[in-house]
């Protein structure tokens, strides 16, 4: 299951500088509610890098509306809501629409590893080529500029071509509520001081480097393991020159488009020579009990097969759209090994479907 985090709120008529004061803590949004319902949302991608008194902005003015994702959901329904458009993290809702929490794309990247979804396919082949940079001697003001000439909202700093680190809209708006804090009558002189110096002085994300050979499934990991939702590709990490940029997003779409609306993938494996003679009637099997409770949308299954003296073991493990299960039998004749596997597949999946339904009218009631 996806890992629920808890939502920060702030009333529609309370002032932006209480999100932007979550935002920096870190947390990549804040929900913005009237009368306890969810009506928007607030990210450092919405913010406009051109606003100066935070605290006299209404949150619910720049709040906007993003897909929302119910509490118990289908993976890759998931998935797709966050390849849609660029939000780094959607809120959960009940269906009172009272926001119970959010996914960020890294527990989503980490949902989809965990459950086998990403390959160890080149990243070259997947990655953004396409990439906007800026030397660290440039000044905040310059960075700003060619943001709103580019029309995005962050850059790969550099120094002698080498990638050092990432400047972001959101560093610009978070300076100014940092300024306003200190001082709110001298704010405007704060910002024209600050906007005149380096870039180097600022750098504020952590930056993640990947040399152009490694696969979509390691750059998945380094992206867990760094909390961040992107990557970018260099030459080799010595020379560090910037080739490209993978993002979670790209990762998204890489899945969607492997996995959606696709013939079920079975990967059977542990067969010996005499006995891939049953390596159709095996996946048959499989297939048709996956068909049989196809409301649970399995995505793929993998069995490994096993001939201990005159025993098969044969151990199974499918992946749905909401859950990972383990199965495993064992018998003297292989076929009667796979239908007893397939019984308890069908048995135990369906059973924790009705357990999972159950637990959403309590829910429902609550």
């Amino acid at each position: 299951m996806i890992e629920l985090k808890e939502i920060p709120i702030v009333e529609e008529d309370e002032p932006l500088s209480k999100a932007i004061a979550y935002l920096m803590e870190p947390c990549p949004i804040v929900g913005v509610v009237k009368d306890k319902k969810l009506i928007g949302i607030i990210d450092d991608r919405h913010l406009s890098i051109g606003r100066s008194d935070v605290s006299s902005i209404k949150a619910g003015s720049v709040a906007v509306k993003s897909p929302k994702i119910q509490k118990i959901g289908n993976i890759l329904e998931v998935v797709k809501k966050f390849s849609q458009e660029h939000f780094k993290a959607l809120p959960v809702v009940g269906k009172d629409l009272r926001p119970v929490g959010y996914y960020s794309r890294v527990e989503i990247l980490k949902t989809l590893v965990e459950n086998g979804l990403i390959e160890k396919v080149p990243i070259k082949d997947i990655m953004t080529k396409e990439i906007y940079t800026i030397e660290s001697s440039s000044t905040l003001g310059e960075a700003k500029r060619k943001m709103k000439d580019l029309k995005v909202k962050r850059l790969v700093v550099t120094e002698k071509d080498k990638a050092i680190g990432v400047i972001s809209t959101f560093d610009f708006v978070g300076l100014r509520f940092k300024s306003l804090e200190r001082q709110s009558k001298q704010l405007i002189k704060s910002v024209e001081k600050i906007e005149k110096r380096q870039i180097k002085e600022f750098l504020r994300e952590p930056l993640l480097l990947l040399p152009i050979n490694t696969d979509l499934l390691e750059a998945a990991v380094k992206m867990i393991e760094k909390n961040v939702s992107y990557a970018i590709i260099v030459e080799d990490l010595g020379k560090n020159k910037p080739l490209g940029i993978i993002t979670a997003r790209d990762i998204f779409k890489w899945v969607l488009n492997k996995y959606e609306k696709k013939e079920l993938e079975i990967v059977i494996s542990g067969l010996s020579d005499e006995d891939m003679f049953f390596y159709n009637d095996i996946k048959d099997s499989l297939r048709k009990v996956a068909e049989k409770i196809k409301s649970e949308k399995i995505v793929k299954i993998f069995v490994n097969v096993k001939k201990e003296k005159s025993v098969y073991d044969v151990n199974t493990k499918v992946v749905t759209a909401n859950n990972v299960f383990h199965f495993s039998s064992q018998h003297q004749e292989i076929m009667i090994a796979v239908k007893e596997l397939v019984d308890n597949i069908k048995k135990n999946i369906i059973k924790e479907k009705e357990k999972r339904i159950r637990k959403q009218k309590e829910e429902t009631l609550e």
